[in-house]
C-alpha cells in the first residue's frame, strides 16, 4: 500500500505494463490526465503501451525495448503518442524492469510530454536553417572573427576573393587578406587590431578597407564589424564585408567632376581654394610663407569672340600645359572660370624667391598658340600675394592677388605686381566709386563744364567741347579720368552718355548765333557707348527737341572704339556722317593703327593729342611730328584741332604751321554754362 501510494504520487506520467505483451495493468493519475482515458476505460480496453503511439512498426519497438532492457537495463526514446480524442503529442518515454510478485515481469513505464520542446527545437532548427541559408546564399560576403581571426566564412567570400577553399586563409588574422598598408598610409595589421578593438567597445565599426583577391589585385570593400557573444559564451565578431568598387570609382568620378575643371583637368576653385588653406596651415606650422598667384589671358575675350569658343577652348587647353610645364611638382595651378588661373607656390622664405618662376610664367606666353596652322599670340598678367604678409585667410589672398592682377592690366599688360597697400586704396576706391555711381544721374550729381575751341585764324569761338563733371555729397568732386573708366566698366556710360548728349546740345540751342553761323559742341563717345544700339535715336531726338542741324554736333571717337571689333561700327559711322554729324578722330598719334583708321572711316577732323602739343616749342621730335600729322591731315581734307595749348608759343607755333582749330587753358578754362554765355557774348 506504501508503494502503490509513492506510485500514485509521481510528479511524472506513469504505468505498468506486462513484459510479454505491454498490457497496462496500473497507471497513476497522470498517466489517465495525460492520455485522457479514465481509469475504467484502461482496463477495459486492455491498453497497451504500445496501443498509445500511432508507430506503424510496434513489433519492432517492443523487440527495440527488450533488447535494450536485455543488455542496458532500460530503455528511453521518443514516441509520437496518440491521445483518447486521436490528436498526437510527443512523449519521452523511459522503461525500467521490475521483478512483480504477481504478474512477473513487467516495466515500468515513465511519460513526459515533449511536445512543446519538440515544437520549440523544431522551431530552432527552422530558424538556424534559415540563417544559415542566409549565412550561405547572402551576396556579401559575411566572415566570424575569433580571438582576432577568422574562424568561419560564407561561399560569397570565397567568390569575392577567388578561393576555392576556405581553408587557404580561415585561422588567419585580417591583415593577412590585406595589403600591407591601407590608402591613409597606416599599415594593415596596426588599423585592423583598432578597428576590431572600436567594434567591441562601440558595438558596431563601419569604415572602408582595402583586400587582396587570390591574383593579388586589391580591391574596395565597405566592412561592418558587430560582435556577438554565443550560447557558450564566446566572444566573437560578425564581419559583412561589401565590395564597393562600383561605386568607389563612381564616387571618385563624381567627386572629379565637383573638384576638377572638365576642360583643363586643372583643380576648380573649390579644390584649389581647399589647398590654399591646407598651404596656409602648413606654413604656419613651419613659419613660411604662401604666394598666391592671380593670373589672366590678356585680350582672351576677343579672341573668344572672334574664332569661336572651340578655338578658346583649346587655348584654355594650351594654357594649363604651359602652366604645368613651369610650375614645381609640389605646386598648385587650378582653373578658376574663363581664362582666370590661381597657381599655389608653397614653402617660400623670401617674397623675391618667386621671382624667377613669375619671370619663367610670363615668358612662357610670349610664344605663339599654334591652331589649325595659325599664330596667335596672347600675352598673361598676373597678380602676386603672399601669406602671411598681406592677409591670413584664403578669401582675402585670391581677392589681393585679383587687385593686384588687375593693377598689372592697367598698366600695360603682359607683366605681373606684388599686391600693395595702394593697391587695395584703389581697388576700395572704385568699389566706393561704383556704389556712388548707380543713381548719380537721377540725383542730379552731373553738370557739363564748357571749354573753348577756336579758329586760330581769327581766334574767334567757333565751337565747344563738352566736358564732364561729377560732385557726389560724400565723395565730393571726381575726377573724370577717375570715374569715366569706372562708368565704362560697369556699362553705366551709356545713361550717362545720353546725358551729356542731351544737355550739351540744350545748351548749344541756347548759344546758337542769329547770323545763321553753326557753333558746334564736341562730345566724347566712350566704346561702351558707341555699341549702344539706342546711340543713333539718341542723338536724332535731342536735334529734333532743340531744333538743331545735325553739324551742330561734333563727335569725338577714341580708338579704342575702333579697336573694338564690332562690325557694326563702320555702319554706325557712316550713318552718323549720312546724318551730317561731325566725326572727330580723338587723341590722334597715342594708338598703333590711327593712320588707317583715317583712311577707313569718315572723319572729317582730326585732334591733335595734348602730349605732343606740351613740348612743341621745345622738342624738335614733337615739332616735326606734329607739322607731319597738320600735313597728313591737310592733305586727307581733314580739319585738326590741337588740344591742351597752355602758352602763347604753342599757339603762335600752331599757327604758324596751319593749325586749324585750338583749345587749352591760354585760351580758356572749362567753365559752367551761364558762364560760358556770358563769354561768348563779350568775345563775339
Amino acid at each position: 500500500m506504501f508503494y502503490r501510494d509513492i506510485f500514485n504520487h509521481l510528479p511524472e506520467s506513469a504505468c505498468i505494463c506486462r513484459a510479454a505483451d505491454g498490457l497496462v495493468i496500473y497507471n497513476n493519475p497522470k498517466f489517465e490526465t495525460l492520455f485522457g482515458f479514465g481509469q475504467e476505460e484502461i482496463n477495459e480496453s486492455s491498453l497497451t503501451l504500445f496501443d498509445t503511439t500511432n508507430v506503424k512498426h510496434a513489433p519492432q519497438l517492443k523487440e527495440n525495448i527488450a533488447n535494450s532492457i536485455s543488455n542496458e537495463g532500460s530503455w528511453s526514446g521518443e514516441i509520437l503518442s496518440q491521445k483518447k480524442d486521436g490528436s498526437a503529442f510527443w512523449s519521452k518515454i523511459t522503461v525500467s524492469p521490475f521483478e512483480h510478485p504477481e504478474d512477473g515481469l513487467v516495466w515500468i513505464a515513465m511519460h513526459e510530454d515533449i511536445s512543446d520542446k519538440k515544437q520549440a527545437l523544431e522551431t530552432l532548427e527552422k530558424s538556424e536553417k534559415k540563417y544559415r541559408d542566409l549565412f550561405e546564399n547572402s551576396r556579401d560576403a559575411i566572415l566570424i572573427i575569433e580571438n582576432e581571426t577568422f574562424v568561419e566564412c560564407n561561399q560569397a567570400t570565397l567568390d569575392m576573393l577567388g578561393y576555392k577553399d576556405k581553408g587557404e586563409f580561415l585561422q588567419q588574422h585580417p591583415s593577412k587578406l590585406s595589403p600591407p598598408k591601407q590608402p591613409d598610409g597606416r599599415s594593415s595589421d596596426e588599423k585592423a587590431d583598432e578597428m576590431m578593438r572600436i567594434a567591441l567597445e562601440e558595438g558596431s565599426n563601419r569604415f572602408e578597407w582595402d583586400h587582396v583577391r587570390a591574383n593579388g589585385e586589391v580591391f574596395p570593400v565597405e566592412v561592418l564589424l558587430t560582435p556577438l557573444v554565443t550560447e557558450k559564451g564566446v566572444q566573437q565578431i560578425h564581419c559583412v564585408w561589401r565590395d564597393i568598387t562600383i561605386q568607389k570609382k563612381q564616387r571618385d568620378q563624381i567627386l572629379y567632376q565637383a573638384c576638377y575643371d572638365s576642360l583643363s583637368g586643372l583643380p576648380n576653385r573649390m579644390l584649389a581654394l581647399d589647398r590654399l588653406e591646407q598651404l596656409i596651415k602648413e606654413s604656419h606650422r613651419r613659419d613660411t610663407k604662401v604666394a598666391v598667384l592671380f593670373l589672366d589671358l590678356d585680350n582672351f575675350k576677343k579672341v573668344n569672340d572672334t574664332l569661336g569658343h572651340e578655338w578658346g577652348d583649346k587655348i584654355l587647353e594650351e594654357t594649363a600645359k604651359r602652366l604645368k610645364n613651369v610650375l614645381r611638382d609640389e605646386d598648385t595651378v587650378g582653373r578658376l572660370g574663363g581664362d582666370e588661373f590661381i597657381i599655389l607656390l608653397g614653402k617660400i622664405n623670401d617674397p623675391y624667391d618667386v621671382n624667377p618662376i613669375v619671370h619663367n610664367l610670363v615668358e612662357s606666353f610670349r610664344l605663339p598658340f599654334y591652331l589649325d596652322q595659325r599664330e596667335l599670340i596672347l600675352t598673361a598678367s598676373i597678380g602676386i600675394a603672399f601669406y602671411p604678409d598681406d592677409a591670413k585667410t584664403s578669401s582675402d589672398l585670391l581677392r589681393l592677388a585679383d587687385t593686384a592682377m588687375y593693377h598689372t592690366k592697367q598698366f600695360g599688360r603682359n607683366n605681373f605686381h606684388f599686391y600693395t597697400d595702394q593697391m587695395n586704396k584703389e581697388a576700395e576706391r572704385k568699389l566706393l566709386l561704383e556704389e556712388h555711381l548707380h543713381g548719380a544721374v537721377e540725383r542730379g550729381e552731373f553738370t557739363l563744364a564748357f571749354q573753348p575751341i577756336l579758329k586760330l585764324a581769327d581766334e574767334k569761338i567757333v565751337g565747344a567741347e563738352a566736358l564732364l563733371r561729377w560732385h557726389n555729397p560724400v565723395l565730393a568732386q571726381v575726377r573724370p579720368d577717375e570715374f569715366i573708366a569706372v562708368a565704362e566698366q560697369t556699362g553705366r556710360i551709356v545713361q550717362i552718355g545720353e546725358f551729356v548728349v542731351t544737355e550739351a546740345l540744350k545748351a548749344v540751342a541756347k548759344w546758337q548765333p542769329k547770323d545763321n553761323g553753326v557753333f558746334r559742341i564736341a562730345v566724347n563717345v566712350s566704346p561702351r557707348q558707341f555699341r549702344d544700339p539706342n546711340l543713333l535715336s539718341c542723338i536724332q531726338q535731342n536735334l529734333k527737341t532743340t531744333n538743331l542741324r545735325s553739324d551742330a554736333l561734333k563727335l569725338e571717337i577714341t580708338e579704342g572704339v575702333l579697336l573694338s571689333g564690332l562690325a557694326t561700327v563702320a555702319e554706325t559711322l557712316e550713318q552718323l556722317n549720312h546724318m551730317g554729324i561731325g566725326l572727330v578722330m580723338d587723341d590722334f598719334g597715342t594708338g598703333y593703327s590711327s593712320m588707317s583708321y583715317l583712311r577707313s572711316y569718315p572723319f572729317d577732323t582730326l585732334k591733335i593729342d595734348r602730349s605732343f602739343i606740351n613740348d612743341v616749342h621745345t622738342d624738335k621730335a614733337d615739332r616735326e611730328l606734329v607739322c607731319a600729322i597738320i600735313n597728313l591731315a591737310h592733305s586727307l581734307g581733314l580739319k585738326v584741332v590741337a588740344e591742351g595749348v597752355e602758352t602763347a608759343e604753342q599757339g603762335e607755333f600752331l599757327k604758324e604751321h596751319g593749325c586749324d582749330f585750338v583749345q587749352g587753358f591760354y585760351y580758356g578754362r572749362p567753365i559752367s554754362e551761364e558762364e560760358f554765355g556770358r563769354l561768348l557774348n563779350s568775345f563775339n
